[in-house]
Formats: C-alpha cells, sequence, structure tokens
C-alpha cells in the first residue's frame, strides 16, 4: 500500500493536471515542481499517461478487460423449480480466470500501449516540435527619453506580435536603447525565433554575451542562454544545444529550469541519437 505521503503525491499531481488548484496553490506547487525533480519527474509521467489514453484508446482497452472479468466472476443462475438431481447438474466447461490473469493482460496493454506511444514520440520528433510551446521573453515597459521612446515602440510592436515592424525599427537603429541595449537584442533575437530565423537570433543572443563578459551585473545572461539553447536546437545543432540546456537542468535556480523538464530532456536526447 502506497505512503501517505505518495498518496498525496498523486492527489496534487491529479488535481494540478485537473485544473482544480487555486491560484495561491498553484503557485505553491510550481514552485514544488522546479525545486523537487522526483515530483516533477512524476509530474511528467502523469502527463504521459494521459496523453496515452488520448492517443492510443487505452480507455477503452481497460473497458473491455473489465468487461470481460467482471462478466467471469458473474454468479451462475440456477432454476427455480425443484432441484436436479447430481446426475442432472451439467459440469461446467469454463472455468473462472483468476484475477492475476486479467490484471496481466492490463499490465500488458499498457506496456504495448507505451512502447507504441514511444516509438511515435521517436519517429515523429523533430527539433521543430520540441521547439514548440516555449514560451517567449515578456518585455518590461519603459518611458522617457528618445532612446527610450524608440525602445517604447518596439516594446509595443513586441508586445502586439507585430514582428516585421520591430525588426524593421531594430535594423534600422540597432542601439537605440543604451544602457539598456541587452533587452533590446534579447527582444530581437525572440522575434527573429518567431519569424524561424535561428541564425540571426543566435546572433542576437551573442552580442548579451559578449557585452556581459565587461559586466559584473550580466544582465539578462540566463535568458540569453536559453534563447541560444533554443535557437542553436532550431538549427540542428543538437549536441551544442544539448550542453546549455544540460547546464540549465543542473541549476534549480536558474530561472528557465521548469522549462527544461525531465522528459523533455529524454526527448532531447532522442533527437541526438537520431542524428
Amino acid at each position: 500500500m502506497e505512503s501517505d505521503a505518495e498518496m498525496e503525491r498523486w492527489e496534487q499531481i491529479e488535481a494540478y493536471l485537473d485544473g482544480e488548484m487555486g491560484e495561491e496553490e498553484r503557485q505553491a506547487f510550481e514552485e514544488r515542481i522546479r525545486l523537487d525533480d522526483g515530483m516533477a519527474q512524476s509530474l511528467e509521467r502523469a502527463r504521459i499517461g494521459r496523453l496515452a489514453v488520448r492517443q492510443y484508446g487505452l480507455r477503452n482497452t481497460l473497458q473491455s478487460v473489465h468487461a470481460q472479468a467482471m462478466a467471469a466472476r458473474q454468479p451462475v443462475e440456477m432454476p427455480t423449480a425443484a432441484a436436479p438431481s447430481v446426475a442432472d447438474v451439467p459440469v461446467p466447461t469454463t472455468r473462472v480466470r483468476p484475477l492475476w490473469h486479467y490484471a496481466s493482460r492490463i499490465a500488458a496493454s499498457l506496456v504495448i500501449l507505451f512502447v507504441a506511444f514511444a516509438a511515435f514520440q521517436f519517429f515523429t520528433l523533430s527539433a521543430d516540435r520540441l521547439t514548440q510551446g516555449q514560451e517567449m521573453y515578456v518585455a518590461q515597459t519603459s518611458r522617457g527619453g528618445e532612446a527610450d521612446e524608440v525602445k517604447a515602440q518596439l516594446q509595443t510592436a513586441y508586445a502586439q506580435g507585430d514582428y516585421r515592424q520591430f525588426i524593421q525599427l531594430y535594423e534600422s537603429q540597432p542601439a537605440v536603447s543604451g544602457t539598456e541595449q541587452n533587452e533590446t537584442n534579447l527582444m530581437a533575437g525572440n522575434t527573429y525565433l518567431a519569424l524561424n530565423q535561428p541564425h540571426q537570433a543566435e546572433a542576437c543572443f551573442r552580442k548579451i554575451q559578449a557585452a556581459n563578459t565587461a559586466s559584473a551585473e550580466k544582465p539578462f545572461e540566463e535568458d540569453a542562454e536559453y534563447y541560444l539553447a533554443l535557437s542553436l536546437l532550431k538549427q540542428n545543432r543538437i549536441a551544442e544545444a544539448q550542453s546549455l540546456f544540460v547546464q540549465i537542468r543542473q541549476n534549480p535556480e536558474h530561472p528557465y529550469h521548469s522549462q527544461v523538464s525531465w522528459w523533455w530532456m529524454q526527448r532531447l536526447q532522442w533527437l541526438k541519437w537520431k542524428e
């Protein structure tokens, strides 16, 4: 029997996946995931199981097996007339199978579905698919001064998803933000990624890293590291990207640690094997 702590762990995971947590409880749970690799792995396994149910009809399979098990356990109805003699009672030719037989069938079905799901994930995996769903950087608003006015225009275009307008402004005045150039380069890099131009994006993130070599504060260093890894991945430079993602995964304090889950890293390894 599972311990109370283990039961509580799975109850929290189910509540989180079902959207039944309040805002404060959800934020506390997500912080726990960020710091607790065991909880993060359990969450990923639960997500995989749910996806398998949706994609491969596990629920129908289990219902069928359950129905067979229930049918086999139904008692034999005896006639209401006078009780027949022992010689008249037919000898049942069907043996009631023990419960472990159906449990083994369920386990076998789960294994088959998991293997099919893993094979589907492996053969359909690509760099573009792996980078889907990664959130873009959210820019901070600022006002004041000529340089900040141009930056405000950049932020507006960026926030509205007007990426062509952003690039036009950025490339015509690439040094508009003075000491805040790192954030401008970060927005530009994200914009190039959104436009599927990872080479240009990489150049923006490397500008941030180059500027930070002479800076004690190193503004936007961790953001640049994460998005640089994404730009390398989109160029199919898997080994270089993996090296950066491993560093992020090994540092629970990294602001993008939760984006690099255990399951995500497993798929990245599969992608490397496919090279």
